[in-house]
């Protein structure tokens, strides 16, 4: 029988509406079903709860209904209803029967047809004996009420919780151990400064010393006019910075020449850890070798011995230098290498200068001119005309042993004018130098001059070589040809090269002296 069936016949029981189908029906489900008889306990419990609070007197049973399985519901309801009233007194409860206990807690078999008589309560323990309470008889009749969800068990009250205790107070923070001081590694060092020098430290110029140690990441630069410095580093590498140049970014391998030129001797670098130099333009890869880079509107590398790969930013490209090379980066140049005619990095030349190109003439050389004219349009060219004077010098300086050689063309015969080849040392005014008049050739120093005994022919170009040995031994050449020798007290002196021009007023008009392809050699 499902629940809501059982509920509608107790329902219609308690209410004396109860027919004698449904009586049978009801008295069957009792005899067979546990959980009936339970449901029964409590549907005539809480009758007699309620009829107990509204303290109404119990209506006697019809007289119609008297019917055989009437009979038998009546005795098992007034058994329960007995014990329900019985529980619910006032008075201490007693211990129920054992044999109602049973019946409670374990199932048992499905009882007889007819239900056993119940025993006699148990007496209350007071002097006399109680009377034995009637069971109580059916409820009188109420009218029909709409049947009703039974109402969920209330839930079990919750234990209350222990209060949640205060966590300690935490001991006041001690303060943080001071950060560890980074140590800087120390990548290159200053050599030798001369003018404006400044090192960049965090993006800012700090004062910098002859001796100082720059680390990594720093830079270094130098100002305008003849300020510059040398940076070492410790494999020997050593970089000299002229004026106006910027570098940044130094570490050990690299740097990033902002601006400016450098002359840079890298020593021989560990297989496949090479050296690396950038500029906006490009970026050259080296493993050993003399070169000097420069950066403005393009960048300039010139290669004097070994091989550089060089590598343009914008798109990638690379070639590779030989000694005595050269390449330009920049946006829309050719970047194939070409042969170096001038400066240091001419291959196996000290220094060279072929008067080609007047922007780098004016950084390495010093002219001084009265009325003679100076072009250097291709080659240096003296226009004698106005007359006068006019000198232009190298701003470097070189040690003997050296042999120095230029070409050297007249346009015709040169009366009234001198032509020379100075070698002068500012340091202590000692100099030496060959002249041309004329008729012949004259090699002067500071202690008397020598005049070649070779008669002096006149063509229109020769190629004059003078050679100074680190024993003050001197000697002048015309075409390869030894002309004149002398010694020179002063050996191990720094020479600057001079050619110089002078010119009278009667020298004839258009007279034009050219110097070109100059080439300082180391001597053996």
């Amino acid at each position: 029988m499902t629940p809501d069936r059982l509920q509608e016949l107790l329902n219609a029981f308690v209410d004396d509406q109860l027919d004698a189908a449904g009586q049978r029906e009801l008295a069957k489900a009792l005899e067979t079903d546990e959980e009936a008889r339970r449901t029964f306990v409590r549907a005539t419990s809480q009758h007699q709860a309620l009829r107990d609070l509204l303290g109404r007197p119990l209506a006697a049973p019809a007289t119609h209904r008297s019917w055989v399985p009437l009979a038998a519901i009546a005795a098992a309801a007034a058994l329960l209803a007995a014990l329900s009233v019985y529980l619910l007194r006032p008075t201490p409860a007693t211990t129920a029967p054992s044999d109602v206990v049973i019946q409670e807690k374990k199932a048992a078999p499905p009882p007889p047809p007819r239900p056993p008589t119940p025993d006699p309560l148990p007496a209350p323990p007071e002097p006399k004996p109680a009377p034995k309470e009637a069971p109580p008889p059916p409820p009188p009749p109420l009218s029909k009420q709409p049947e009703k969800t039974p109402e969920p068990a209330p839930p079990e009250p919750k234990a209350a919780e222990p209060p949640t205790p205060k966590p300690p107070t935490p001991p006041p923070p001690t303060a943080p151990p001071p950060a560890p001081k980074e140590t800087a590694i120390a990548v290159a060092t200053v050599e030798s400064i001369r003018g404006e020098v400044f090192a960049l430290v965090g993006g800012e110029r700090k004062p910098v010393a002859a001796g100082q140690a720059l680390a990594s990441g720093q830079g270094l630069g130098t100002g305008a006019g003849n300020a510059a410095a040398a940076l070492v580093y410790p494999d020997g590498t050593r970089l000299e910075l002229r004026s106006g140049t910027l570098l940044s970014d130094l570490s050990a391998k690299k740097l990033v020449l902002e601006r400016g030129s450098l002359l840079a001797d890298v020593a021989r670098q560990p297989a496949g850890q090479p050296m690396v130099m950038a500029t906006k333009h490009a970026e050259a890869t080296i493993l050993g070798t003399k070169l000097t880079l420069s950066c403005a509107e393009t960048t300039k590398l010139e290669l004097k011995e070994g091989k550089v790969r060089f590598t343009r930013s914008e798109d990638k490209k690379s070639v590779e230098l030989a000694a005595g090379q050269y390449s330009v980066a920049g946006k829309g140049l050719d970047l194939n290498p070409r042969k170096i005619t001038r400066g240091p990095m001419m291959a196996g030349a000290i220094w060279g200068e072929d008067f080609q190109e007047p922007d780098e003439i004016d950084k390495d050389w010093s002219l001084e001119r009265t009325g003679i004219l100076v072009t250097t349009r291709g080659q240096l060219d003296f226009d004698l005309s106005p007359s006068g004077n006019a000198s232009i010098g190298t701003r470097a300086a070189f040690t003997p042993p050296f042999r120095i050689s230029v070409d050297v063309e007249f346009t015709q015969r040169l009366k009234g004018s001198l032509l020379s080849l100075r070698l002068q040392s500012w340091k202590d005014k000692e100099f030496i130098h060959v002249d041309l008049d004329e008729e012949r050739y004259y090699l002067m120093m500071a202690d008397g001059t020598v005049t070649a005994d070779v008669p002096r022919k006149n063509p229109r170009r020769e190629r004059w070589t003078l050679e100074v040995g680190n024993d003050g031994a001197v000697a002048f050449l015309v075409d390869l040809k030894p002309v004149v020798k002398a010694r020179h007290p002063g050996a191990g002196e720094e020479f600057h090269v001079n050619l110089l021009t002078k010119a009278a007023k009667d020298v004839p008009p258009g007279t034009h002296v050219r110097f070109d392809n100059l080439v300082i050699e180391k001597l053996k």
